[in-house]
């Protein structure tokens, strides 16, 4: 079985992209090949698609793909390579939604409960907004807690509202205090919850991200209602693997933001749950079905 691994031309999540293909190529069955959107040129020629090389070499399509970027150029390759009847760990059309919070949110409106949030069309009217409560300003499309702020006095409203550019998207969500340097995270593969995580920042930060030098712990009770709830989760956004993160918030879980492609070196060093293997799982069941 052929396998590529379709990643960000600056490696950022390194480890999970080596962990996913030292393990693969470990599988005797398996030949998998690490590339960007921008290694590729595809071509459409007498109603076939061929997949070019930097030299202009025609590559061999691969019978399964694993996204690690959403980029619009390897977007552009999903559907071409989904229009191929190529599998794919997530769809081209999932990634697009699960990408933007907003949008992520809407899918899974009926399906978790959320903080409150707003969405700004444009920074123009972020700039006209009055707040009177904390809010985490976020980015659309951001991760590892780049693009989040937490807004909790008047200067720092107005400092953000000085800075977003006038077309730019943003979203605000209500600031749950209890859950201030502290969130979880459930790694769903397939129909499986293979586990879960309690991340702390390690400093004053709000965010726990593990990017951050947050600390991990292993998180074992997963109720039947946080699980069925996950399940939910996935269904609405079509994802065969995620990492969903939720809120504390008195003995409550709202859920904050899905992860489409998660990166998971925190995970599996505080649950010693082997991610790359649960993934080859789901692989070989995806293709063989």
């Amino acid at each position: 079985m052929k396998i590529w691994i379709i990643a960000k031309p600056s490696r950022v999540d390194a480890h999970t992209q080596q962990r996913l293909l030292e393990y693969l190529s470990a599988q005797p069955d398996i030949e998998v090949n690490l590339l960007t959107a921008e290694d590729l040129t595809i071509e459409f020629k007498d109603n076939q698609f061929y997949f070019r090389d930097k030299l202009g070499a025609i590559l061999e399509a691969p019978d399964f793909v694993i996204p690690r970027t959403s980029s619009d150029k390897a977007l552009n390759l999903y559907q071409t390579l989904e229009s191929c009847g190529i599998s794919s760990l997530a769809s081209s059309k999932s990634i697009f939604t699960a990408r933007h919070k907003w949008r992520s949110l809407v899918a899974c409106a009926s399906a978790f409960p959320q903080p409150v949030t707003r969405f700004y069309a444009t920074g123009e009217l972020f700039k006209l907004a009055k707040f009177t409560e904390p809010v985490v300003a976020k980015s659309p499309i951001s991760s590892r807690g780049k693009a989040i702020w937490l807004l909790e006095i008047e200067e720092e409203f107005q400092e953000l509202q000085k800075v977003i550019s006038h077309d730019e998207e943003i979203l605000t969500q209500e600031f749950i205090a209890q859950s201030r340097g502290t969130d979880l995270r459930v790694i769903v593969v397939g129909n499986q919850i293979i586990g879960a995580i309690r991340r702390t920042s390690q400093t004053d930060d709000f965010k726990a991200n593990v990017s951050h030098g947050a600390r991990v712990e292993n998180f074992p009770n997963i109720s039947a209602s946080l699980a069925n709830g996950c399940f939910a989760i996935m269904k609405s956004l079509n994802l065969n693997y995620a990492g969903i993160d939720f809120l504390f918030d008195n003995g409550e879980f709202k859920m904050c933001e899905v992860n489409w492609a998660a990166d998971f070196q925190g995970f599996e060093k505080a649950t010693g749950v082997d991610v790359p293997a649960a993934i080859y799982k789901l692989i070989k069941s995806s293709v063989s079905s």
